[in-house]
């Protein structure tokens, strides 16, 4: 700018910081631009997982827009550095009556954010322990690793090849995968599908619920360990490497 200044990242991150940002991410999501997207997105009829990686995006848009104002560059490494920041400042957080604050913070605008793009009211989404939960997923990653599922993997997964464009190939594979994922692992078998289940309903809305639902103990360590496992058979069969690339493998979570 003319007058030499340079913006940057806060030194400290403080409790005061994570609140007014997220505060301000729940606002845009519930009243702002990004509650007129989410609506737009939410009348178009497209397949679950392209409109669920579209919810991400406007999600991500509006973190962006709000950590930008903190400091952070406008850009994928401010919000990554935003990201790291914060899941720092959560491993550093000793008080209990914080880490609840910030828990119910996420939780409150996750939902909202499904919720308005799945057209589900936030009242109908079942409410699980964390036993269910972990039984739950239990099913969830069983069935990732199943002879069936893995069958489909190498079929549909393992055959995409782009010898001229590798980064193509891989984006390729793991839409190919995310798509088994949500309509034959969670969704496959109805009336007797995972989520049904759980109680959540059938097809777009019952995923829609039943990842909110499961979102309230995103970071269990046992639900991450069930997972892990189970992404690493699933990355053998489509012939994409292990651990590495789980983060975008993974179904689709809100990110802190």
């Amino acid at each position: 700018q003319g007058d030499g200044f340079v913006a940057h990242a806060p030194k400290v991150f403080t409790i005061d910081m994570a609140m007014a940002i997220h505060d301000m991410t729940q606002l845009y999501i519930e009243y702002g631009v990004s509650k007129q997207r989410l609506e737009a997105l939410a009348a178009i009829e497209m397949p679950v997982v392209q409109k669920w990686q579209q919810m991400m995006e406007i999600f991500f848009t509006t973190q962006l827009h709000v950590v930008a104002g903190f400091g952070y560059s406008p850009d994928e490494h401010g919000l990554m550095s935003y990201i790291k920041d914060f899941s720092q400042f959560l491993e550093k957080l000793d008080n209990d009556e914080h880490q609840i604050v910030m828990k119910v913070t996420r939780r409150e605008t996750w939902r909202s954010l499904v919720a308005t793009t799945f057209k589900v009211s936030v009242d109908d989404i079942p409410e699980m322990t964390i036993v269910d939960a972990r039984n739950h997923m239990h099913k969830v990653t069983s069935k990732m690793q199943s002879p069936d599922i893995l069958m489909l993997i190498q079929k549909q997964v393992s055959r995409i090849v782009y010898p001229e464009n590798k980064d193509q190939e891989t984006a390729m594979k793991h839409q190919a995968l995310q798509d088994i994922i949500v309509n034959s692992v969670y969704l496959g078998d109805s009336p007797n599908s995972i989520v049904e289940q759980a109680k959540c309903g059938s097809g777009a809305e019952g995923y829609a619920k039943f990842q909110c639902a499961l979102g309230d103990f995103e970071g269990d360590p046992l639900i991450g360990e069930y997972t892990m496992s189970a992404m690493n058979k699933m990355f053998e069969a489509g012939g994409l490497e292990g651990a590495g690339i789980m983060q975008q493998g993974q179904q689709p979570r809100l990110t802190p």
